[in-house]
């Protein structure tokens, strides 16, 4: 009976000091807003080492406001003025908040800027512009799930490398796929810690899913390899390769940022996909669909348990299109709703460049 009792106590205890933790760790946030598509949660900082503070009491708020650009305009300045402090969470809702601005150090002079501003209570006025700033969280959530995806694909990494030859095609096969999961990895690695230290690129709410969605898929595949006894595939080998290209291509946005200028905007929809799919009747044509994934994302059929679902042209039939940013796609036609039975030979892959306003493709039905 007293061992019963002593151990409610503790399990009583073990709840109410894990409350305190969360609601200590909660004080710390300011208020969560949704603005321009994002979850924002406002954090307070201190600006000399940019450890987060406790959030004072009172009403502060996330407002925007209008600048008008002239030739002296000092974007991060007037973020910092705002109250805001200038890093890749504050550029992120800049340019979703001006989804045509694509570079803030290539404004043109009278140009209609919407930028951030913190309406502060009276308690959080007092440390504005006395060592402390607003930090935007942007989407922490993603964020957090991606850490915690690249958290895996590091040991699922390590057991890939130690796989026999024998596992692959050859041995030359065994190298190329070895190295791509090596820089994959290493890559993943640099996105976790630049992010979590706020110095990373501006990223689109797209491109953030985009990321775990690559990550997620990497992982299914490599615990397939590595806790299986079959050769690796052609279609897993494709896939690896494809992530590979898609990480190199959003690494390069991580290396300009170094270079210490405001960072250019994430890749946005920017041109259109048309597709035309030549072979049967009309009647036949309208009910089929034109389907497509990102590159890294796509896996030739059956697609691994839990994989994402292909993105949908959004009408049926032939002669159809969809905006989509300067990325590299597979393309196939499938009956409405069966993206996986494809009715042409394959996928096509597609590179969508951002100096083409309009990309035409033709896909044919299989005979």
């Amino acid at each position: 009976m007293l061992s019963k009792r002593f151990s409610l106590i503790v399990t009583t205890y073990c709840l109410l000091l894990t409350v305190l933790l969360r609601a200590g760790a909660a004080a710390e946030d300011g208020p969560t807003v949704e603005l321009a598509g994002r979850t924002v949660v406002l954090k307070l900082i201190k600006v000399e080492n940019r450890a987060p503070v406790r959030w004072p009491p009172g009403n502060s708020q996330l407002a925007t406001e209008i600048v008008l650009v002239g030739p002296q305009t000092d974007i991060p300045g007037q973020l910092v003025s705002n109250g805001i402090n200038p890093d890749s969470g504050a550029y992120s809702l800049v340019y979703d908040l001006n989804p045509g601005v694509a570079d803030l150090n290539a404004l043109l002079s009278g140009t209609r800027l919407t930028l951030p501003n913190i309406k502060p209570s009276v308690e959080l006025q007092k440390q504005l512009g006395h060592g402390y700033l607003v930090a935007l969280s942007i989407d922490p959530r993603m964020y957090d799930t991606l850490a915690s995806s690249i958290n895996q694909i590091e040991p699922l990494h390590n057991r890939f490398g130690a796989l026999p030859t024998s596992r692959f095609a050859n041995a030359n096969d065994r190298a190329t796929v070895v190295k791509q999961v090596d820089d994959i990895t290493m890559w993943f690695s640099v996105i976790r810690k630049t992010n979590q230290q706020r110095e990373g690129p501006p990223t689109s709410r797209g491109t953030l899913n985009d990321l775990n969605v690559e990550a997620q898929a990497l992982i299914s595949l490599l615990q397939s390899v590595v806790g299986g006894k079959n050769k690796l595939s052609s279609a897993d080998t494709e896939q690896i390769a494809a992530i590979h290209h898609d990480l190199r291509e959003e690494i390069t946005r991580y290396d300009e940022v170094m270079s210490g200028s405001t960072p250019r905007a994430d890749l946005a929809p920017c041109c259109i996909l048309q597709v035309t799919i030549l072979g049967g009747d009309e009647a036949k044509l309208r009910t089929l669909r034109v389907y497509y994934s990102l590159w890294g994302r796509f896996h030739d059929p059956p697609r691994p348990r839990n994989s994402p679902e292909p993105e949908p042209f959004p009408r049926l039939g032939s002669g159809n299109s969809d905006p989509l940013p300067p990325k590299t796609f597979k393309v196939w036609v499938a009956p409405d709703g069966k993206p996986d039975d494809f009715l042409t030979q394959g996928a096509t892959t597609v590179t969508i460049q951002r100096s083409q306003a309009l990309e035409k493709i033709e896909l044919a039905l299989k005979n």
